[in-house]
């Protein structure tokens, strides 16, 4: 069993080049990071998107099916904190914040 790995772009398309992901384009960068199966992009909100089975994307869904984003998703919780850093692998994502004002 193989999980194909979603690259943002609406597909499970494999792609031998960077290509840009046009949900994002003009955001923001502040921080970026990808696990084995999941992305996530800071720009003024926090997005995520890949296989997220577990509820590492931070959608708030934990489901024993597959869970998958094919395209970038707002992760709502973190609507307008002020973000420093994301890191993400296998199962968990972290987000960072330079203060808990605006953290809901």
């Amino acid at each position: 069993y193989q999980r194909r790995v979603h690259g943002g772009h609406g597909d499970t398309e494999n792609r031998s080049t960077p290509t840009p992901v046009a949900a994002l384009a003009g955001a923001p960068i502040i921080s970026a990071s990808c696990g084995s199966h999941s992305v996530v992009w800071a720009a003024e909100d926090v997005y995520s998107w890949g296989y997220g089975v577990h509820g590492q994307l931070g959608h708030g869904i934990l489901d024993p099916g597959e869970v998958s984003y094919k395209l970038p998703a707002p992760i709502k919780t973190l609507h307008g904190a002020p973000v420093a850093g994301v890191s993400c692998g296998d199962m968990h994502t972290v987000v960072w914040v330079s203060s808990w004002d605006g953290v809901p």
